[in-house]
């Protein structure tokens, strides 16, 4: 009773996939995207349905895909590279990446053991962090960056609520498996759907 009255308010849905998905991600601008299982192609949520992008090369099993404009860094195997999406240009931005993260201005946060860096769209290093504890993940949320012990990200307590009445336990999915944007919270549920948790 209390999914039907959250899927009623607006607060929260599904989304059925046209194709089986293996990791989801959310643009800078809020757009749900997601790689396809076969690892060859990445989509993402228009107004008219979904967009698809061929990837130069297959990945099977990823950790985190950040995306700004035409511009996808897919991190797998602690290796952070970037694809052109209209181009199919690629290019190994860093090495040695435990998580990374992306902001709206397109400026890259790579967390490497105890260093933090910021790098530009193509990978030049702008700024670099020592730190003393060794973070598990980093999350970019509005224009904050979190560093957490957890692989979870810093979520408020009404979408952990929220969550929660959805029996779905944040602590237990891998980071590919979420996106966070403004509207809310995605988690891909299986390969075929996404429950979305709006604020």
């Amino acid at each position: 009773m209390a999914m039907l009255l959250l899927a009623l308010c607006g607060v929260m849905d599904t989304l059925e996939l046209p194709e089986p998905a293996s990791a989801i991600f959310a643009t800078t601008d809020g757009k749900l995207g997601y790689l396809s299982r076969t690892g060859e192609e990445i989509l993402i949520k228009e107004e008219e349905g979904w967009k698809k992008f061929p990837l130069p090369e297959r990945f099977l099993l990823v950790q985190r895909i950040l995306v700004k404009g035409s511009l996808c860094y897919i991190l797998a195997e602690r290796t952070l590279r970037l694809f052109d999406l209209r181009t199919s240009r690629k290019a190994v931005i860093a090495e040695d990446v435990d998580d990374a993260a992306i902001n709206r201005y397109g400026e890259l946060w790579v967390l490497s053991a105890f260093n933090l860096r910021r790098l530009s769209p193509l990978g030049r290093e702008l700024e670099i962090r020592k730190l003393k504890t060794l973070p598990a993940s980093i999350w970019v949320i509005a224009d904050s960056l979190y560093l957490e012990d957890k692989e979870t990200p810093p979520l408020d307590e009404g979408l952990r609520q929220k969550l929660t009445e959805a029996v779905v336990t944040i602590e237990e999915i891998s980071s590919s498996r979420l996106a966070l944007c403004d509207k809310g919270v995605y988690v891909l549920m299986d390969s075929r759907r996404i429950l979305r948790v709006g604020k």
